[in-house]
């Protein structure tokens, strides 16, 4: 089961897909975003740029847990 959630995208579509995690309990963990110019739209997930940063989270991952990834682009 997955109980961690990434999204790609950082604007309005991320934000109407958390309020539908809210129910699901499934934690959203990291956004990641290619436009550097924006800040998480959370103050408790962090964003990330880009493919590189996208696989270095990956590899610094801790745990071996499963993650969803959701597309958040409108």
């Amino acid at each position: 089961m997955i109980e961690e959630m990434i999204f790609w995208g950082a604007t309005g579509q991320a934000k109407v897909l958390r309020e539908c995690l809210k129910l699901s309990g499934i934690r959203l963990v990291s956004v990641f975003d290619n436009n550097e110019s924006l800040m998480s739209p959370f103050d408790d997930v962090p964003i990330y740029f880009g493919k590189k940063n996208f696989e270095i989270w990956i590899r610094e991952r801790e745990l071996n847990n499963p993650v969803g990834f959701l597309v958040a682009i409108g």
